[in-house]
């Protein structure tokens, strides 16, 4: 039979272990909604004026593989058509 101590110590064992499984879920669930946020912040703010960069960012996000030749020169990286072709 259990003491009423020992009952407790159970709780606030589970109690713990509930907590840090409900920070991990919300760890996850918050980065997945910030990715989400970022392509639909530049899908919102794509203009004629700076079309060609928020298109660059939004390619980066979905595709971060994808390179076009100067871009690897500008990172200095060397280009791999296999990998890197558009």
């Amino acid at each position: 039979m259990k003491t009423g101590g020992l009952w407790r110590e159970e709780d606030v064992g589970e109690k713990n272990k509930l907590k840090l499984i409900a920070i991990k879920n919300h760890e996850n669930a918050k980065k997945d909604k910030n990715e989400n946020q970022k392509i639909r912040l530049i899908l919102n703010i794509i203009a004629p004026d700076n079309y060609v960069r928020k298109f660059t960012e939004l390619r980066s996000y979905l595709f971060p593989d994808l390179k076009k030749r100067d871009e690897c020169e500008e990172e200095k990286i060397d280009y791999v058509e296999e990998t890197h072709k558009l």
